[in-house]
Protein backbone atom coordinates (compact mmCIF):
# COMPACT_ATOMS: atom_id res chain seq x y z
CA UNK A 1 0.00 0.00 0.00
CA UNK A 2 1.42 3.69 -0.93
CA UNK A 3 0.40 6.66 1.11
CA UNK A 4 0.51 9.99 -0.46
CA UNK A 5 2.09 11.97 2.20
CA UNK A 6 1.69 15.49 -0.17
CA UNK A 7 -1.76 15.22 0.89
CA UNK A 8 -1.96 15.83 4.78
CA UNK A 9 -4.83 17.11 6.45
CA UNK A 10 -4.89 18.45 10.23
CA UNK A 11 -6.72 16.20 12.34
CA UNK A 12 -6.45 17.00 15.97
CA UNK A 13 -4.32 19.73 17.42
CA UNK A 14 -2.00 17.02 18.34
CA UNK A 15 -1.41 14.67 15.14
CA UNK A 16 -1.21 15.27 11.52
CA UNK A 17 -2.28 12.21 9.30
CA UNK A 18 -2.46 10.97 5.57
CA UNK A 19 -5.79 11.69 4.39
CA UNK A 20 -7.61 8.13 4.64
CA UNK A 21 -4.92 6.72 7.19
CA UNK A 22 -7.07 3.93 9.23
CA UNK A 23 -5.56 3.20 13.21
CA UNK A 24 -5.28 -0.78 12.90
CA UNK A 25 -7.82 -3.02 14.47
CA UNK A 26 -6.89 -2.76 18.56
CA UNK A 27 -5.63 0.26 18.70
CA UNK A 28 -7.01 3.67 20.05
CA UNK A 29 -7.20 6.91 17.87
CA UNK A 30 -7.75 8.84 20.61
CA UNK A 31 -5.05 11.43 22.05
CA UNK A 32 -3.29 11.92 24.60
CA UNK A 33 -3.96 14.79 26.52
CA UNK A 34 -1.61 16.82 28.17
CA UNK A 35 -0.72 16.32 32.40
CA UNK A 36 -3.57 16.52 34.61
CA UNK A 37 -1.62 18.95 37.72
CA UNK A 38 -3.20 18.37 40.86
CA UNK A 39 -1.51 19.78 44.17
CA UNK A 40 -0.08 16.92 46.73
CA UNK A 41 -0.71 18.37 49.65
CA UNK A 42 0.29 15.34 51.90
CA UNK A 43 3.74 13.76 50.16
CA UNK A 44 4.26 12.13 53.50
CA UNK A 45 1.60 9.52 52.34
CA UNK A 46 3.51 8.55 49.40
CA UNK A 47 7.12 8.30 51.06
CA UNK A 48 8.62 5.15 52.86
CA UNK A 49 11.54 5.14 54.64
CA UNK A 50 14.32 3.49 57.26
CA UNK A 51 16.09 5.16 59.95
CA UNK A 52 14.38 8.70 58.95
CA UNK A 53 12.93 10.95 61.72
CA UNK A 54 9.89 12.84 60.01
CA UNK A 55 8.97 16.88 60.88
CA UNK A 56 6.64 18.71 59.62
CA UNK A 57 5.28 22.61 59.56
CA UNK A 58 1.87 23.45 57.74
CA UNK A 59 4.35 23.86 54.49
CA UNK A 60 6.76 21.24 54.45
CA UNK A 61 7.48 17.53 55.88
CA UNK A 62 11.41 16.90 56.23
CA UNK A 63 13.00 13.46 56.68
CA UNK A 64 16.46 13.60 58.70
CA UNK A 65 19.16 10.49 58.82
CA UNK A 66 21.32 10.39 61.57
CA UNK A 67 22.36 7.07 60.37
CA UNK A 68 22.40 4.68 57.31
CA UNK A 69 18.79 4.19 55.59
CA UNK A 70 16.89 4.42 52.82
CA UNK A 71 13.97 6.01 51.34
CA UNK A 72 11.30 5.80 48.27
CA UNK A 73 8.52 7.17 47.00
CA UNK A 74 5.05 6.06 45.56
CA UNK A 75 3.08 8.87 44.09
CA UNK A 76 1.91 8.90 40.58
CA UNK A 77 5.03 11.04 39.07
CA UNK A 78 8.05 12.35 40.40
CA UNK A 79 8.58 14.30 43.76
CA UNK A 80 10.86 17.48 44.17
CA UNK A 81 12.56 18.06 47.25
CA UNK A 82 15.20 20.04 48.56
CA UNK A 83 18.65 18.23 49.98
CA UNK A 84 21.37 18.29 52.49
CA UNK A 85 24.32 16.40 52.52
CA UNK A 86 26.80 16.56 55.30
CA UNK A 87 29.71 14.62 56.21
CA UNK A 88 31.47 13.48 58.93
CA UNK A 89 33.87 15.76 60.46
CA UNK A 90 37.52 15.21 60.82
CA UNK A 91 39.39 14.15 64.22
CA UNK A 92 41.09 17.15 66.25
CA UNK A 93 45.03 16.56 65.73
CA UNK A 94 46.34 14.30 69.20
CA UNK A 95 49.71 14.67 69.97
CA UNK A 96 51.22 13.00 73.48
CA UNK A 97 54.78 14.14 72.96
CA UNK A 98 55.55 17.36 74.62
CA UNK A 99 53.67 20.21 75.18
CA UNK A 100 52.85 22.13 72.05
CA UNK A 101 50.34 23.08 70.23
CA UNK A 102 47.66 20.91 67.80
CA UNK A 103 45.53 21.52 64.95
CA UNK A 104 41.58 21.07 64.41
CA UNK A 105 39.50 18.77 62.31
CA UNK A 106 38.01 19.92 59.27
CA UNK A 107 34.30 19.94 58.90
CA UNK A 108 32.66 17.52 56.71
CA UNK A 109 31.48 18.33 53.11
CA UNK A 110 28.78 19.86 52.80
CA UNK A 111 25.85 19.63 49.88
CA UNK A 112 22.65 21.40 48.77
CA UNK A 113 20.66 21.25 46.58
CA UNK A 114 17.27 24.01 46.12
CA UNK A 115 15.96 26.65 44.05
CA UNK A 116 16.80 28.99 46.56
CA UNK A 117 19.25 29.44 49.21
CA UNK A 118 19.23 27.27 52.40
CA UNK A 119 18.97 30.44 54.93
CA UNK A 120 19.75 33.98 54.52
CA UNK A 121 20.84 34.64 57.71
CA UNK A 122 21.83 38.02 59.37
CA UNK A 123 24.35 39.59 58.22
CA UNK A 124 28.22 39.79 59.71
CA UNK A 125 28.92 37.72 63.23
CA UNK A 126 25.68 37.42 64.07
CA UNK A 127 25.77 33.86 62.48
CA UNK A 128 26.81 32.90 59.28
CA UNK A 129 24.41 33.62 56.14
CA UNK A 130 23.29 29.69 54.33
CA UNK A 131 25.24 28.83 51.07
CA UNK A 132 23.89 29.30 47.50
CA UNK A 133 22.52 25.51 45.86
CA UNK A 134 25.27 23.25 44.37
CA UNK A 135 22.26 22.68 41.62
CA UNK A 136 18.77 22.64 41.69
CA UNK A 137 16.47 20.39 44.04
CA UNK A 138 15.91 16.85 43.43
CA UNK A 139 13.67 15.02 41.34
CA UNK A 140 12.80 11.67 42.60
CA UNK A 141 10.90 8.71 40.25
CA UNK A 142 8.63 6.79 41.99
CA UNK A 143 8.61 2.98 42.55
CA UNK A 144 12.67 4.14 43.09
CA UNK A 145 14.74 3.07 46.47
CA UNK A 146 17.35 5.46 47.16
CA UNK A 147 20.07 4.75 49.69
CA UNK A 148 21.28 6.70 52.53
CA UNK A 149 24.99 6.78 53.61
CA UNK A 150 25.74 9.40 56.49
CA UNK A 151 29.21 9.08 57.55
CA UNK A 152 30.68 8.95 61.03
CA UNK A 153 33.02 11.58 62.47
CA UNK A 154 36.53 10.79 62.63
CA UNK A 155 38.28 9.29 65.52
CA UNK A 156 40.86 11.13 67.80
CA UNK A 157 43.15 8.40 68.10
CA UNK A 158 47.05 9.66 68.31
CA UNK A 159 47.70 7.13 65.24
CA UNK A 160 50.76 8.58 62.48
CA UNK A 161 48.58 6.96 59.52
CA UNK A 162 47.23 9.16 57.52
CA UNK A 163 43.46 9.54 56.65
CA UNK A 164 42.45 7.33 60.00
CA UNK A 165 40.90 10.21 61.68
CA UNK A 166 39.54 11.60 58.80
CA UNK A 167 35.60 11.93 59.14
CA UNK A 168 33.22 9.47 56.87
CA UNK A 169 31.85 10.28 53.78
CA UNK A 170 27.79 10.92 52.72
CA UNK A 171 25.88 10.52 50.28
CA UNK A 172 22.23 9.64 48.37
CA UNK A 173 22.13 7.16 45.39
CA UNK A 174 20.00 5.18 43.68
CA UNK A 175 19.87 1.70 44.19
CA UNK A 176 17.21 0.35 41.68
CA UNK A 177 18.75 -0.90 38.41
CA UNK A 178 17.57 1.33 36.03
CA UNK A 179 16.59 4.85 36.91
CA UNK A 180 15.36 6.97 34.21
CA UNK A 181 17.51 10.11 33.38
CA UNK A 182 17.19 13.32 35.17
CA UNK A 183 16.11 11.24 38.56
CA UNK A 184 19.60 9.24 38.27
CA UNK A 185 21.36 10.13 41.65
CA UNK A 186 24.50 9.50 43.18
CA UNK A 187 25.29 12.64 45.47
CA UNK A 188 28.37 12.39 47.81
CA UNK A 189 29.86 14.68 50.37
CA UNK A 190 33.32 14.08 51.24
CA UNK A 191 34.27 13.27 54.73
CA UNK A 192 36.52 16.02 56.89
CA UNK A 193 40.27 16.03 57.39
CA UNK A 194 42.17 15.45 60.64
CA UNK A 195 46.60 15.94 60.65
CA UNK A 196 48.04 12.63 62.31
CA UNK A 197 50.08 12.74 65.19
CA UNK A 198 53.45 14.36 65.39
CA UNK A 199 55.11 17.13 63.84
CA UNK A 200 55.83 16.47 60.44
CA UNK A 201 52.90 15.45 59.39
CA UNK A 202 50.93 17.36 56.30
CA UNK A 203 47.35 18.47 57.14
CA UNK A 204 44.65 16.48 55.43
CA UNK A 205 42.21 17.04 53.33
CA UNK A 206 38.70 16.41 53.36
CA UNK A 207 35.08 18.31 52.41
CA UNK A 208 36.95 20.46 54.59
CA UNK A 209 40.94 20.26 55.16
CA UNK A 210 42.72 19.95 58.81
CA UNK A 211 44.82 22.75 60.34
CA UNK A 212 48.45 22.06 60.89
CA UNK A 213 50.77 22.14 63.44
CA UNK A 214 54.68 22.25 62.82
CA UNK A 215 57.19 23.77 60.54
CA UNK A 216 55.85 24.55 57.81
CA UNK A 217 53.47 21.38 56.74
CA UNK A 218 51.03 22.32 54.12
CA UNK A 219 47.62 22.88 55.25
CA UNK A 220 44.48 20.42 54.70
CA UNK A 221 42.50 21.52 51.42
CA UNK A 222 39.24 21.62 51.28
CA UNK A 223 36.80 20.25 48.22
CA UNK A 224 35.41 23.14 45.59
CA UNK A 225 31.46 23.92 46.46
CA UNK A 226 32.27 21.41 50.07
CA UNK A 227 34.13 22.99 52.16
CA UNK A 228 36.88 25.21 52.63
CA UNK A 229 40.64 25.05 53.71
CA UNK A 230 42.63 24.42 57.47
CA UNK A 231 45.01 27.20 58.95
CA UNK A 232 48.97 26.88 59.20
CA UNK A 233 50.58 26.83 62.69
CA UNK A 234 51.86 29.52 64.87
CA UNK A 235 55.81 29.00 64.88
CA UNK A 236 57.04 30.54 68.14
CA UNK A 237 54.69 32.98 69.51
CA UNK A 238 51.33 32.38 71.78
CA UNK A 239 51.86 28.94 72.58
CA UNK A 240 52.45 27.39 69.02
CA UNK A 241 49.14 27.31 68.34
CA UNK A 242 47.79 24.98 65.75
CA UNK A 243 45.56 25.83 63.04
CA UNK A 244 42.12 25.77 63.28
CA UNK A 245 40.15 23.33 60.94
CA UNK A 246 38.04 24.10 57.72
CA UNK A 247 34.44 25.00 58.06
CA UNK A 248 31.84 25.03 54.89
CA UNK A 249 31.25 28.48 55.16
CA UNK A 250 34.71 29.63 55.34
CA UNK A 251 38.67 28.53 56.29
CA UNK A 252 40.23 27.95 59.42
CA UNK A 253 41.88 30.59 61.56
CA UNK A 254 45.41 31.00 62.76
CA UNK A 255 46.23 32.63 65.99
CA UNK A 256 46.91 36.23 64.49
CA UNK A 257 42.91 36.23 63.13
CA UNK A 258 41.23 38.97 65.31
CA UNK A 259 37.90 38.98 63.34
CA UNK A 260 34.61 38.51 65.56
CA UNK A 261 33.27 35.41 65.83
CA UNK A 262 29.76 34.21 64.79
CA UNK A 263 27.00 32.59 66.70
CA UNK A 264 24.65 29.54 65.39
CA UNK A 265 21.57 28.20 64.79
CA UNK A 266 20.30 32.01 64.82
CA UNK A 267 22.28 32.85 68.13
CA UNK A 268 24.45 36.31 68.87
CA UNK A 269 27.63 35.52 68.27
CA UNK A 270 29.61 35.52 71.93
CA UNK A 271 31.34 38.99 73.62
CA UNK A 272 34.09 39.51 75.83
CA UNK A 273 34.22 37.73 78.79
CA UNK A 274 33.15 39.73 81.75
CA UNK A 275 35.83 41.60 83.76
CA UNK A 276 38.44 39.40 81.99
CA UNK A 277 42.01 40.55 82.52
CA UNK A 278 44.08 37.50 82.87
CA UNK A 279 47.63 37.27 81.69
CA UNK A 280 45.83 36.12 78.55
CA UNK A 281 44.48 39.61 78.27
CA UNK A 282 43.38 41.30 75.38
CA UNK A 283 42.46 37.68 73.94
CA UNK A 284 39.17 36.77 74.94
CA UNK A 285 35.81 35.51 73.78
CA UNK A 286 34.47 37.49 71.37
CA UNK A 287 37.54 36.43 69.04
CA UNK A 288 38.61 33.79 66.74
CA UNK A 289 42.25 33.86 66.83
CA UNK A 290 42.90 29.91 65.99
CA UNK A 291 39.60 28.91 65.68
CA UNK A 292 37.87 26.56 63.22
CA UNK A 293 35.83 27.46 60.32
CA UNK A 294 32.36 28.39 60.64
CA UNK A 295 29.04 26.71 59.40
CA UNK A 296 26.40 27.70 57.29
CA UNK A 297 22.59 27.95 58.50
CA UNK A 298 19.76 25.96 57.09
CA UNK A 299 16.22 25.65 57.80
CA UNK A 300 15.46 22.81 56.05
CA UNK A 301 14.42 20.39 58.68
CA UNK A 302 11.98 22.91 60.14
CA UNK A 303 14.34 24.29 63.21
CA UNK A 304 17.30 26.88 62.42
CA UNK A 305 20.58 24.80 62.24
CA UNK A 306 24.42 25.21 61.68
CA UNK A 307 26.43 22.69 60.35
CA UNK A 308 29.84 21.89 59.23
CA UNK A 309 31.87 24.26 61.46
CA UNK A 310 35.80 23.34 62.01
CA UNK A 311 37.50 22.05 65.06
CA UNK A 312 40.01 25.09 67.12
CA UNK A 313 43.32 24.66 67.34
CA UNK A 314 45.31 24.65 70.80
CA UNK A 315 48.53 25.99 71.72
CA UNK A 316 50.76 25.99 75.10
CA UNK A 317 48.07 27.07 77.46
CA UNK A 318 45.64 28.57 74.95
CA UNK A 319 42.70 26.49 73.94
CA UNK A 320 41.21 28.09 71.10
CA UNK A 321 37.25 28.17 69.80
CA UNK A 322 35.73 25.79 67.55
CA UNK A 323 33.69 27.07 64.66
CA UNK A 324 30.16 28.62 65.01
CA UNK A 325 30.70 29.37 68.66
CA UNK A 326 32.04 26.11 69.32
CA UNK A 327 29.95 23.61 67.01
CA UNK A 328 33.29 22.64 65.85
CA UNK A 329 35.39 21.11 68.57
CA UNK A 330 37.06 23.77 71.22
CA UNK A 331 40.84 22.90 71.22
CA UNK A 332 42.46 21.91 74.66
CA UNK A 333 44.31 24.49 76.76
CA UNK A 334 45.25 22.24 79.57
CA UNK A 335 49.35 22.40 78.33
CA UNK A 336 51.46 25.05 80.26
CA UNK A 337 53.05 27.96 79.14
CA UNK A 338 56.40 28.46 80.34
CA UNK A 339 54.66 28.29 83.69
CA UNK A 340 51.30 30.55 83.12
CA UNK A 341 48.25 29.69 83.92
CA UNK A 342 46.57 27.43 81.39
CA UNK A 343 43.76 28.91 79.33
CA UNK A 344 40.91 29.86 81.04
CA UNK A 345 38.17 28.90 78.33
CA UNK A 346 39.36 24.94 78.57
CA UNK A 347 41.78 23.54 80.63
CA UNK A 348 41.43 19.53 79.85
CA UNK A 349 44.10 18.11 77.67
CA UNK A 350 41.24 16.27 75.88
CA UNK A 351 39.93 18.58 72.50
CA UNK A 352 36.50 18.87 72.19
CA UNK A 353 34.51 16.64 70.28
CA UNK A 354 32.54 18.39 66.84
CA UNK A 355 28.57 18.64 67.24
CA UNK A 356 27.06 15.30 66.94
CA UNK A 357 24.98 15.08 63.52
CA UNK A 358 26.48 18.16 62.47
CA UNK A 359 29.45 16.85 60.30
CA UNK A 360 32.20 19.38 62.79
CA UNK A 361 35.62 19.03 63.47
CA UNK A 362 36.90 17.54 66.66
CA UNK A 363 38.99 20.16 68.71
CA UNK A 364 43.03 19.64 68.72
CA UNK A 365 44.30 18.32 72.01
CA UNK A 366 46.67 15.54 73.56
CA UNK A 367 43.94 13.50 73.23
CA UNK A 368 42.24 14.95 69.53
CA UNK A 369 38.35 15.77 69.61
CA UNK A 370 36.43 13.40 67.96
CA UNK A 371 34.57 14.69 64.77
CA UNK A 372 30.62 14.95 64.67
CA UNK A 373 28.95 12.78 62.32
CA UNK A 374 27.10 14.24 59.30
CA UNK A 375 23.21 13.78 58.40
CA UNK A 376 21.28 13.83 55.22
CA UNK A 377 17.72 16.23 55.18
CA UNK A 378 15.61 15.96 52.37
CA UNK A 379 12.37 18.48 52.53
CA UNK A 380 9.17 18.34 50.39
CA UNK A 381 6.77 21.14 49.85
CA UNK A 382 3.52 20.02 50.97
CA UNK A 383 1.86 22.04 47.59
CA UNK A 384 3.89 20.62 45.14
CA UNK A 385 1.86 19.79 41.98
CA UNK A 386 2.25 16.31 40.04
CA UNK A 387 0.81 15.37 37.02
CA UNK A 388 -0.93 11.80 35.30
CA UNK A 389 -1.24 11.48 31.84
CA UNK A 390 -4.24 10.05 30.57
CA UNK A 391 -5.80 8.83 26.68
CA UNK A 392 -8.50 11.54 26.11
Amino acid sequence: MSVNFLNLEKVESQTIRPVGYKFPKGLSHRALVPAQEYSLSDPASHITTSQATKSETPTYVSYTWTTTGSFEQSSPEGLVGDLLIVAGGGAGQTKGAGDGGHSGGGAGGLLYYSETNGLTGPPGPASANSKSPNGPAISLAPGVNFAVVVGAGGAGQGDTTIGIGNGGDSSVANTSPYVPSPEQLNLVATGGGSQPDGISQPGQPGGSGSGVYGGYNPVGQGISGQGNPGAGPNQGGLGYSGGGGGGAGGPGSDHTDLNLRSGKDGNPAPTSMPGFTGSLSPYDNAYRYASGGDGYDFDISGTRRTYAAGGGGSGRGYGWFGGSDNLGGRGSGGGTAGGSTPSPWNTTDAGGNGTISRGSGGGGGTSGGFGGGGVVIIQFNKGQTVGIYSIN
